[in-house]
């Protein structure tokens, strides 16, 4: 009779744990063999041909090279997880850099945390030719670019680039005049931002005075970073189960509110559970036996 009590509780105490050793075991494989760690898939645009240099707190951390369409993708894998400053930018076929659009990423361990959409700002150059300034740059193919100078009232530059995202453009300097300017050019994005280049300063000189040299341009001294503000959670393509570290950060740094389309359950919240189940079926069972063994000796007695 005793031996028949046990078998129910010694079936179901091996069940568990079974389940609870081996089983989130396993899932923790897969999850490494699926991801390997925290991952990140950057997709973007810029001029086509261009190299794509992507950098994590200033440092370099991978380039890549746009298609004839400009269309750029680039994955990292093996990343840690917590907060990521990604740096893009882009080198033209004349090496111009382009300004550096910067965000701020949050990526959550054993998730992949995809961006899409990522639109880099054209290049500008400012050259002289006798009384004209020729404005180029590269773009996305057949995109309009608006070029502003900072003139009273501001100047304004519509142009289209070609096939290949080159864009130009020749001022004469007599449709600005002396003094101290600046210029700048921008794209809009498929939601209608600007996405603007660093400014260009330069100087016109009173022709009557320099005849052979009236214009001066003065480079930027260091660059402008654009869209910095910009912070994303890794929610999107990722794995149902979080690591236990990774939640504690995320609740710490963003809050709950990250987990409200997912419905996430910590492992930990699973575990616990286990635990407590495996605790409380094992006291019953003892409980169960040590009232066996009474009942008997009370019989004999």
């Amino acid at each position: 009779m005793l031996c028949r009590r046990f078998i129910p509780f010694a079936v179901v105490f091996s069940f568990l744990f079974v389940f609870f050793r081996f089983g989130l075991q396993a899932q923790s494989v897969t999850f490494s063999a699926q991801v390997g760690d925290t991952s990140l898939v950057v997709n973007g645009y810029s001029a086509p041909n261009s190299v794509v240099v992507f950098t994590e707190n200033n440092a370099v951390i991978g380039t890549t090279t746009t298609t004839l369409t400009g269309s750029f993708s680039k994955t990292f894998t093996a990343l840690s997880s917590g907060l990521f400053i990604l740096g893009t930018y882009s080198i033209d076929a004349n090496n111009n850099f382009t300004s550096v659009i910067q965000r701020n990423l949050y990526l959550i361990e054993f998730q992949e945390l995809e961006i899409n959409d990522v639109y880099l700002p054209p290049t500008i150059n400012l050259t002289q030719d006798q009384d004209e300034i020729t404005i180029d740059g590269y773009t996305l193919p057949n995109t309009t670019v608006e070029i502003l100078i900072n003139t009273v009232p501001t100047t304004t530059i519509n142009v289209t680039s070609n096939p290949l995202g080159f864009y130009e453009y020749s001022l004469p300097v007599s449709n600005i005049g002396a003094g101290n300017f600046s210029i700048n050019a921008f794209i809009l994005d498929n939601i209608n931002l600007q996405i603007s280049t660093n400014p260009i300063n330069f100087q016109i000189i009173d022709q009557d005075n320099e005849p052979s040299n009236p214009i001066v341009i003065i480079p930027v001294a260091s660059e402008t970073v654009t869209n910095t503000n910009q912070t994303v959670v890794s929610q999107g393509r990722s794995f149902p189960v979080l690591s236990w570290q990774a939640l504690g950060e995320v609740l710490g740094e963003r809050g709950v509110d990250y987990f409200n389309e997912e419905k996430i359950i910590p492992p930990i919240v699973i575990s616990s559970l286990l635990l407590v189940s495996i605790i409380v079926i094992i006291l019953f069972g003892i409980y169960r036996i040590f009232s066996t063994f009474r009942k008997k000796d009370n019989e004999r007695e």
